[in-house]
């Protein structure tokens, strides 16, 4: 039977259950050696920086200024992921970990914040994203490469 709660509603607790389930198993992870692939604390950091640019370009998008900048980052995600290692190398775990859950709340206030008509196609995408993306490392935790 379908559920008769709102979509935004229904999107914001999926990501909420995904975190919940992403978190710990980031903790489990985090004696693990590196292995060719990102770090715990790298993910950490790239979470925490992803969760807090999505937060900023609904933002952006809801109070109708330009989200030209955010967007250029998700297009081109792949060296904006590179970039971000490169410059939170000396980032210690600890603050990668507070940056992950600082960023995560930053978005979810952010997506809880929004009025229904706030809800359109970009934020719906945008919700989708870190719902997929935070699938994406649900199922392989370590698996986006950084060379």
């Amino acid at each position: 039977m379908p559920s008769s709660a709102p979509v935004p509603t229904l999107m914001i607790d999926e990501i909420e259950e995904l975190w919940r389930a992403l978190s710990p198993l980031l903790g489990s992870l985090e004696a693990e050696p590196r292995t060719g692939r990102w770090s715990v604390k790298e993910v950490y950091a790239h979470l925490g920086r992803w969760d807090l640019v999505t937060a900023l370009a609904v933002s952006s998008h809801v109070d109708r200024r330009p989200t030209d900048d955010w967007d250029a980052l998700f297009a081109t995600y792949a060296k904006t992921n590179l970039r971000w290692v490169r410059q939170d190398a000396d980032v210690e775990l600890d603050e990668a970990r507070d940056r992950a859950r600082a960023g995560h709340g930053r978005l979810m206030l952010t997506l809880r914040g929004l009025n229904n008509e706030d809800w359109d196609a970009y934020v719906r995408d945008m919700a989708a994203d870190v719902r997929d993306h935070y699938r994406a490392h649900l199922d392989d935790p370590l698996a986006f490469s950084v060379t």
